[in-house]
């Protein structure tokens, strides 16, 4: 049975790096281009098994979408970036990412950064019940 990921990516060049990975490494992809409000509605009809967002830096924006995502529907949340400071790092953590990932991703990365969200989020949600 394969993984349905939603990526969100405003960027069409990096998105043609991610889908393909994603698809080689046995994922079913959907894409959108962003996360405003009118698109959690979307997500949500969607449904998907895991959330990865693309972003050269998450935006307090994004991390209120985040939040709203894992209060309303939880499920992982992978967050690819290029901004590695700590703060904004325990702020993605905070609104409810499951894995925080610094530098592009790569198609010989993709599958255990995938795994790691699903068994982080699982023990999670484990914790909380």
């Amino acid at each position: 049975m394969s993984l349905c990921v939603l990526l969100v990516e405003n960027d069409r060049a990096r998105a043609a790096i991610v889908t393909p990975a994603l698809r080689e490494a046995g994922y079913e992809v959907i894409t959108v281009v962003d996360l405003s409000t009118e698109k959690l509605e979307q997500v949500r009809a969607l449904r998907p098994d895991l959330i990865i967002i693309d972003r050269q830096s998450p935006d307090r924006d994004v991390l209120e979408h985040i939040r709203m995502l894992a209060r309303d529907e939880p499920r992982p949340i992978v967050l690819f970036t290029d901004d590695g400071d700590r703060d904004s790092i325990r702020a993605a953590v905070r609104a409810g990412v499951s894995s925080y990932v610094v530098g592009n991703p790569s198609a010989d990365r993709i599958r255990p950064i995938m795994d790691v969200a699903l068994a982080r989020f699982e023990e999670f949600q484990r914790l909380r019940e």
